[in-house]
């Protein structure tokens, strides 16, 4: 059979029709289509090649870890810095500074000159609240003194717990010389 061919075949009621041997335009798979059905332009062997013809989606490489993806035009348009990845996990990934991407790193990143102030604290002070004492690290914070995250000296620091970092964050303490002082007392 010949692309463009003209056959006699039964259709589904039994009945003998033309048909023409055509191409997928999605796929390339060459099938046999009822005459009406091609006037009314359907050139695609399936509903699913039919389907994949009228999607606007772009065919992307992860940029962390190359496998290819699909995304529609208007979600890769809305990639704020140009780069895509295929999930949310290579985002973060290629987000970290020791293996990112610096195209997609924050602002705080510095050009990669991260400043970890809580190993630094922790190791100064001791992983322990200036003020109560507890010391469980997963409820201790670093508060810098002046406000100044950017500030990363070691006298700008001090470790404190969850409630006294909020108490001091609100506005309801403060440090002073490295004390911390109830307000409105």
């Amino acid at each position: 059979m010949k692309i463009g061919e003209k056959i006699y075949c039964k259709d589904r009621y039994g009945k003998r029709r033309m048909h023409t041997v055509l191409e997928c335009e999605q796929c390339g798979e060459i099938f046999i289509r009822e005459n009406y059905l091609i006037e009314n332009g359907r050139k695609f062997c399936s509903v699913k090649c039919r389907g994949l013809s009228i999607r606007n989606r772009l065919q992307l490489v992860c940029a962390y870890c190359g496998k290819h993806f699909e995304r529609s035009e208007s979600k890769a348009a809305n990639a704020k810095h140009g780069v895509s990845f295929c999930c949310r996990e290579c985002k973060d990934k290629g987000q970290r500074i020791s293996s990112g991407i610096s195209a997609i790193h924050p602002n705080h990143y510095a050009g990669g000159e991260y400043v970890d102030y809580r190993r630094l604290a922790f190791d100064a002070y001791g992983a322990k609240c200036a003020v109560c004492g507890i010391a469980n690290e997963t409820m201790l914070d670093v508060h810098h003194i002046d406000g100044d995250r950017g500030n990363n000296s070691i006298e700008n620091l001090i470790v404190l717990c969850a409630n006294h970092h909020v108490s001091v964050t609100r506005k309801a303490a403060k440090i002073e010389g490295r004390k911390y002082i109830i307000l409105g007392v």
